[in-house]
Parts: C-alpha cells; sequence; structure tokens
C-alpha cells in the first residue's frame, strides 16, 4: 500500500470509528435500560424528559400510572 493510499485511509478510519463508537454507546444504553425494565424496574417519573425521550426510540410502552 502507497503512502498516499495510507493517508487517505487514516482519516476515514478515523471517522468510521468514532461512528461505530457513538452507535454502540447508543445501543448499549437502549439494551440496559431495556434489561432494567424487563427486571421490574420502573420510571421515577414516568412523565419526565428522560423518559418520553426514550419510550418510543427503544419501542416501549410505559405501564398504566396507578391512580391511589
Amino acid at each position: 500500500m502507497s503512502a498516499d493510499a495510507r493517508d487517505g485511509l487514516v482519516p476515514l478510519l478515523f471517522v468510521v470509528d468514532v461512528e461505530l463508537v457513538f452507535w454502540i454507546r447508543l445501543k448499549g444504553d437502549e439494551y440496559t435500560g431495556k434489561d432494567i425494565l424487563d427486571k421490574g424496574q420502573v420510571f421515577v417519573k414516568p412523565v419526565s424528559l428522560e423518559a418520553q425521550f426514550a419510550t418510543p426510540r427503544w419501542g416501549i410502552e410505559l405501564p398504566p400510572r396507578a391512580t391511589a
């Protein structure tokens, strides 16, 4: 491989690596969140911005709120 080809390949590999890290991070958060919810944990504040952000992206539904 020539030096010119390596010089062009290094930035491309860097960008691909950074994108892969972000994708793994986002999917890891999703899998961790789903696992925690499957084990019986619930959102403390189901109307919070975090819960509203996570539910459609993770493909989950929040259980109906208990009324006392």
